[in-house]
C-alpha cells in the first residue's frame, strides 16, 4: 500500500496514486499514455496481468513452465497460454485448476503444449518463437436440430453468424463474461444446466 499511495508532491498532506502507467505531459498540457512499468494489460475493460496467469498455469503439478500473452486478430482480442510438461494434460484438467486460482475473466482462450519456451535476453517470454494459434474459421455446419439449436446460441451470444458447428467458442469472442448467458440459454433450450467448466472442457 505504502509503495502505491505516495505522498503528494502537489498538495502538502495529500496521498497520491501510483497506477503502474508511463505517461508524459505533451505541450499542450495533456497526459499521453505510452505503456506501463510492469506486464499490466487490458483486455474487455478489464485489467489483467499476465504474469499471474503464468504462475497460476505453473502451479500445476504437472506444469514445469508456462507464458501468457494477449493475441489481437481482426476484432477478437484473446488471452493465450503455452506452457511447457513432460505429458500432454487435458485441457479441460488445466482450466480447472486454473479457475481455483484465478477469476474468469483472466482465464485464457486457448491453451498450447510447447516443447520450450523460449526467452528474450532480458529473461522474457519470446513469443515471436512461440506457435501462433489457429484462428481460422471452418469446420462441418449443424448435422441434427440438436447442433442446429447450439449453433444458433453461440451465434446470438457472439453475434458471429458466420460460425460453424467446428468453431472454438473461445477464438470467437467467447468468455467469461458472456458464457454465463451462453448457460442460461442453453439451460434455457434444453432444460440442462452446465458449470462453466463444462463449457471449457468441450
Amino acid at each position: 500500500t505504502a509503495k502505491r499511495f505516495l505522498p503528494s508532491p502537489f498538495e502538502p498532506g495529500e496521498k497520491i496514486y501510483r497506477t503502474g502507467d508511463i505517461a508524459c505531459w505533451d505541450e499542450q498540457g495533456n497526459i499521453r499514455l505510452s505503456g506501463r512499468i510492469d506486464d499490466q494489460v487490458k483486455l474487455r475493460g478489464l485489467r489483467i496481468e499476465p504474469s499471474e496467469i503464468s504462475a497460476a498455469l505453473e502451479s500445476h503439478p504437472l506444469v514445469i513452465s508456462a507464458a501468457v500473452r494477449v493475441l489481437n486478430s481482426g476484432d477478437r482480442t484473446i488471452l493465450v497460454g503455452y506452457y511447457t510438461s513432460e505429458y500432454p494434460i487435458p485441457d479441460s484438467d488445466l482450466f480447472s485448476h486454473l479457475l481455483s486460482y484465478l477469476p474468469n475473466y483472466m482465464l485464457p482462450s486457448i491453451l498450447i503444449r510447447v516443447d520450450e519456451i523460449p526467452l528474450t535476453p532480458n529473461g522474457k517470454a519470446d513469443f515471436r518463437h512461440l506457435p501462433e494459434p489457429d484462428l481460422s474459421e471452418s469446420g462441418r455446419i449443424a448435422e441434427n436440430d440438436t447442433e442446429k439449436h447450439l449453433l444458433n446460441i453461440f451465434k446470438k451470444v457472439l453475434s458471429k453468424p458466420g460460425l460453424t458447428v467446428d468453431s472454438d467458442y473461445f477464438l470467437f469472442g467467447g468468455d467469461s463474461l458472456n458464457a454465463l448467458e451462453t448457460l442460461c440459454n442453453i439451460e434455457s433450450e434444453f432444460g440442462v444446466r452446465l458449470r462453466i467448466t463444462d463449457l471449457y472442457s468441450l
